[in-house]
C-alpha cells in the first residue's frame, strides 16, 4: 500500500512562498526581538508558531514521482538528520544558556534547510546522468 506524504505538485510555488516568507519571519523574530516590544507575549507565541508551521509545510512532490526520486528524498532526509545532529552537539559544547537556546532555535530550521539543498543536488545530479546518457 502506497503512501504518499507529499502535497501535490500544484502547492510547489505556494510552498515556496510558504517557506521563504516563514524563514524571514522567524529571522526577524531571532535577531530584532530587542525591537519588538510592540508585542505582546500572546502575539509573540502566534507569530513563532507560524514561522516554525510555515517552514514544515513547504514540501510537495514532483511531477515525476517514481521509486528512485523517493529513494533521493530518504537518503537526504538521513543525512540531514545525521548533519543536525553533529550541528547539535558542536552547539552544546560551544554556547550555554541563552545562547545555546538561540541555536536550539536555529536548528529547527537545518534539517528542513539541508534536506532541500541535498534533495535539489541529487536531483540536479541525476537529471543532468539522464541527459548524458541521451
Amino acid at each position: 500500500m502506497k503512501k504518499d506524504y507529499l502535497l501535490p505538485v500544484g502547492f510547489k510555488k505556494i510552498g515556496w512562498i510558504l517557506l521563504l516568507s516563514s524563514v524571514l519571519l522567524g529571522c526577524y523574530m531571532l535577531f530584532l526581538q530587542d525591537k519588538l516590544n510592540w508585542l505582546d507575549s500572546l502575539n509573540e507565541h502566534l507569530l513563532n508558531n507560524t514561522a516554525l508551521i510555515g517552514t514544515a509545510i513547504g514540501f510537495a512532490r514532483e511531477r515525476n514521482e517514481d521509486e528512485m526520486i523517493t529513494s533521493l528524498r530518504l537518503n537526504s532526509l538521513f543525512i540531514s538528520v545525521y548533519a543536525n545532529y553533529i550541528l547539535l552537539i558542536l552547539l552544546a559544547l560551544c554556547f550555554y544558556d541563552f545562547e545555546f537556546l538561540t541555536c536550539m532555535f536555529v536548528l529547527l530550521y537545518t534539517i528542513p534547510a539541508i534536506y532541500y539543498l541535498l534533495f535539489r543536488m541529487a536531483m540536479y545530479r541525476l537529471n543532468k546522468t539522464l541527459r548524458d546518457e541521451e
